[in-house]
């Protein structure tokens, strides 16, 4: 039998091949009218996991210093790593309860997230370097490009 999260990628790479753009709201609309048990059996998790991800997210917005900094110009929430089962590997704490110990671990995710942006950033800028000059102002898709490259 197919789980839910098969039948979303079996759903998601049908749509990339079949439709030239494919939006989100889509292929979930695809994947409720394709396998509606599925679906239904997958409520109770998918809800509990849509609520950890929207407290994650709040958690990485406050941490992200959306114009909320605290004293000295820190964020007003702090994220430290953690060795848990349950949790995502992360605790997060207001910034002016943090002792010496949680700022710099605070700073240290920063830095490791600051260089795996970078290891993306160049990996993209490589691509750019060869596509440019077959694509620009041509209108070819990279599909295309690549056949030339």
């Amino acid at each position: 039998m197919v789980d839910l999260r098969a039948a979303v990628r079996e759903t998601w790479e049908k749509a990339l091949d079949d439709d030239r753009t494919v939006s989100v709201p889509s292929v979930v609309d695809r994947v409720i009218e394709a396998y509606p048990d599925l679906y239904a059996a997958e409520m109770e998790n998918l809800g509990r996991a849509a609520l950890l991800r929207w407290v994650k997210d709040l958690a990485r917005s406050e941490s992200d210093s959306d114009g909320q900094l605290t004293l000295f110009g820190l964020p007003s929430v702090i994220a430290v790593p953690v060795e848990d089962e349950d949790g995502d590997g992360y605790v997060y704490l207001r910034t002016t309860k943090a002792v010496w110990e949680e700022v710099a671990a605070g700073r240290g995710l920063r830095v490791e997230n600051v260089r795996h942006a970078q290891v993306k950033l160049d990996s993209y800028d490589g691509a750019i370097v060869i596509l440019r000059p077959l694509m620009e102002g041509t209108g070819l898709t990279v599909a295309e490009a690549a056949m030339l490259a």
